[in-house]
């Protein structure tokens, strides 16, 4: 049977800065190698022409990555509270899965409309059959990952700190002298 990495003890602000950071550099690093791989073939990148497009991309990354992140960060933070990692509770009547998924939704959907907004009004300013740079696409790419790991991770705890207690410690009984 594997051995399960047992938690360290921390507190929740250090679990947050630690989430942050891990999540910052790998979006930042994953998503902007992964726009560049995808689109280095091409000259120039339309935002919705063509069979590689950039809302091909964006779209997607802008439901899935605040869900996930959102899905991670909680289901860490609640596994350290089970574990006594943290020195909090979470109340009794969380129903636990269906927060993570709603909020994981409500984050995705959120994220998803105002994106494609923008992106239609930035198709229907611009000249036809305008094209971007793939360099600057793909850094604009990761900075934006990078945007959505810091405030959907902090977003998620935010929300999770209404569900909060304070553990409480049980009062030993004194023994009994006779």
């Amino acid at each position: 049977m594997p051995k399960v990495k047992k938690i360290k003890k921390t507190t929740l602000e250090r679990f947050v800065r630690n989430k942050i950071w891990l999540n910052l550099i790998t979006n930042i690093i994953f998503n902007t190698a992964f726009a560049y791989l995808c689109f280095y073939k091409f000259n120039g990148i339309h935002l919705f022409e063509g069979s590689q497009n950039l809302a091909r991309l964006v779209l997607p990354m802008s439901f899935l990555l605040p869900f996930m992140l959102t899905f991670d960060t909680l289901k860490k933070a609640m596994l350290a509270v089970d574990e006594g990692a943290m020195d909090i509770t979470l109340s009794e009547d969380l129903n636990r899965n269906k927060f993570i998924f709603q909020l994981g939704a409500i984050h995705g959907i959120c994220t998803l409309l105002p994106v494609l907004a923008i992106m239609l009004a930035v198709h229907f300013s611009l000249p036809a059959h305008y094209s971007f740079d793939v360099l600057t696409l793909s850094v604009v790419d990761g900075l934006v990952a990078g945007l959505y790991a810091v405030f959907f991770t902090y977003l998620s705890i935010k929300r999770l700190k209404k569900h909060i207690g304070i553990k409480q410690e049980t009062p030993q009984p004194e023994p009994v002298t006779a």
